[in-house]
């Protein structure tokens, strides 16, 4: 298992156990983009999601919530990846 799908595992089993960093790793794999947002509101984008995710990061990190919604948004992209194979 490479490092990558080690920090996916991670990240799909407990995403509260992860910093910003790590995250942003994650969403990149994804293919979001990152959008410029103000002060410490980091904004990233997809082509298959709708809204904007936003990151309120405050020393290197960022409250579960956001982080149990960028796993949402990670789960719909990798069901919609194995609909259309």
């Amino acid at each position: 298992m490479t490092t990558k799908e080690k920090l996916l595992k991670k990240f799909l089993e407990n995403p509260n156990t992860l910093n910003y960093k790590e995250i942003e790793k994650i969403l990149f794999m994804f293919e979001y983009i990152k959008i410029n947002a103000k002060w410490s509101h980091l904004k990233y984008k997809h082509k298959l999601i709708r809204n904007d995710l936003i990151l309120p990061i405050h020393n290197w990190d960022c409250k579960e919530h956001y982080k149990n919604q960028a796993k949402e948004n990670i789960l719909f992209i990798i069901k919609d990846k194995w609909n259309t194979i």
